[in-house]
């Protein structure tokens, strides 16, 4: 876990600091300068583009995470392998590029009523789609290099400041909106430029192919994790924009009420990002475990991540969840609205970080195609309750989809590795946990009163979570690796 540890905390911090910045950029500045409709817009673009990037890209994070261990080799600029990677995301952007080319007037029709704005802007979406597809690739060629970091710091922090410029330049009526949305599409061009620049310093930018390395054997595994890396690719961005999608596409609802969900989402989704770096940076090592068949390791990981994760996770919701009366201060009157959409997809993350990196465990193992399995029944079940819920409840709905649909997504990965590899994470500290957080949540509610200023407010309920819930942690004794780390830097402090 050394690496994993030592990465993820960097990339945890890069996380945090671009959440910081993305605050400022979506959840302040968003909603005091664009109307909801233009929020709105500015993420059914992104999604949209999200999912044709995706599709266009062919599976190739599938490939390059579970098959770049064949191929390493510095000697030999490791066979070709960029080139490989790089000529497959070519031919699936021309593809991805036709197939919007060719359903555009669909959209078009789809939208025009509901979202007129969005059917101005739809085309905006092929250079979108272009930057996110290279950045994707050459952002997983580096983690498979051991350097998961950069990808999220150009992500996370250099992107969202480009972004704050962009935002900055319109409030000074320095641009129109339509330059807004131009350039807010460009500055991703500018990480794509700067993760090659990186990868020319490094000496890994290698453009040279190798035809002869790539065996029948071999060419039938890339063809086999490819079609199935589609399946579960663009199943994961189907999962994670269906509901603004179906949002968008109410009669009751549309533009308007995907932006104040988007918003909504954007606080409920703040806790997921410690998962994502330790995902993106286990990933590589996961995969050189299965290919050395080290279940040993694999089982530590997924059972250090569930923990940890969940630790972190609990803590983030209590801070988001016992602020929520301050969240709606930041906020115009508007986006009270989505108060349960906040809780609802803050919670559908806390249960996938409860999980650990069971899916990457799958993702990388010889059971992919099972995980490509559980994730369609996800989009199905998404669809189902989204189809059910929305109506019902609208904008709440979707989120409460979301967490119903996550519960059964999250078991069926426990249930297939408890039963193929005897694997099992859960143990009695995720109770202790689970406890104190309950525990810290009443003592909110019942003991400390709320301060008229909400950032006093927001510190002093800050405060109260990390020492109770932190000295709970430590005291209990639920994480090895927290524990260490305590011991660690009172060893040092003792020593000074």
């Amino acid at each position: 876990m050394g690496i994993i540890l030592k990465q993820s905390i960097k990339g945890t911090i890069y996380s945090y600091l671009g959440i910081l910045i993305g605050f400022i950029n979506v959840a302040v500045l968003f909603p005091i300068l664009l109307s909801t409709k233009e929020v709105g817009l500015i993420n059914i673009l992104i999604t949209y583009s999200i999912l044709f990037a995706q599709f266009s890209s062919l599976g190739l994070a599938n490939i390059i995470t579970r098959l770049f261990p064949y191929f390493r080799d510095k000697q030999n600029n490791n066979n070709g392998f960029l080139f490989l990677i790089l000529s497959i995301a070519f031919v699936g952007f021309i593809i991805g590029t036709s197939v919007f080319i060719l359903i555009s007037p669909t959209l078009i029709n789809e939208h025009k009523t509901q979202s007129p704005l969005f059917v101005e802007y739809i085309y905006y979406i092929i250079p979108l789609m272009f930057f996110l597809l290279f950045f994707n690739v050459l952002d997983a060629y580096n983690k498979v290099l051991y350097n998961a970091t950069f990808g999220i710091f150009l992500k996370d922090i250099v992107l969202r400041l480009l972004n704050l410029a962009v935002i900055l330049a319109y409030f000074f009526k320095l641009i129109s909106f339509e330059k807004f949305v131009l350039f807010y599409i460009l500055t991703n061009g500018i990480i794509v430029f700067l993760l090659i620049l990186l990868l020319n310093i490094k000496k890994e930018f290698y453009l040279l192919p190798k035809f002869k390395f790539i065996d029948k054997k071999l060419r039938n595994s890339i063809i086999s994790v490819g079609i199935f890396g589609i399946i579960t690719g663009l199943s994961g961005i189907v999962i994670a924009n269906i509901d603004k999608l179906m949002i968008n596409i109410d009669r009751n609802l549309g533009l308007s009420f995907t932006g104040v969900y988007s918003i909504a989402f954007f606080y409920g989704s703040i806790i997921i990002k410690p998962s994502l770096a330790v995902k993106k940076i286990s990933s590589v090592l996961i995969a050189d475990a299965w290919k050395n068949n080290d279940t040993k390791k694999i089982s530590e990981i997924y059972n250090k991540s569930s923990i940890n994760l969940f630790i972190v996770g609990v803590y983030l919701f209590l801070g988001i969840w016992c602020n929520i009366h301050n969240v709606f201060k930041i906020l115009p009157e508007e986006y009270e609205a989505g108060k349960y959409v906040i809780f609802f997809i803050a919670f559908a993350n806390l249960v996938e970080m409860f999980a650990g990196v069971s899916g990457t465990i799958m993702g990388n193992s010889k059971y992919y195609k099972t995980l490509s399995f559980f994730m369609i029944i996800l989009v199905f079940l998404l669809i189902i309750s989204n189809y059910i819920l929305i109506p019902l409840y609208g904008i709440t709905g979707a989120a409460l989809a979301s967490f119903l649909s996550y519960c059964v997504f999250v078991a069926l990965r426990y249930f297939f590795l408890l039963n193929k590899y005897k694997f099992q994470p859960i143990k009695i500290g995720h109770l202790y946990v689970l406890l104190l957080g309950v525990f810290v949540m009443i003592v909110l509610e019942y003991t400390i009163p709320k301060a008229n200023y909400f950032i006093l407010d927001i510190a002093i309920r800050g405060a109260v979570i990390t020492i109770i819930f932190g000295v709970g942690v430590v005291l209990l004794n639920v994480s090895d690796d927290i524990n260490k780390k305590i011991n660690n830097l009172k060893h040092k402090l003792l020593k000074k």
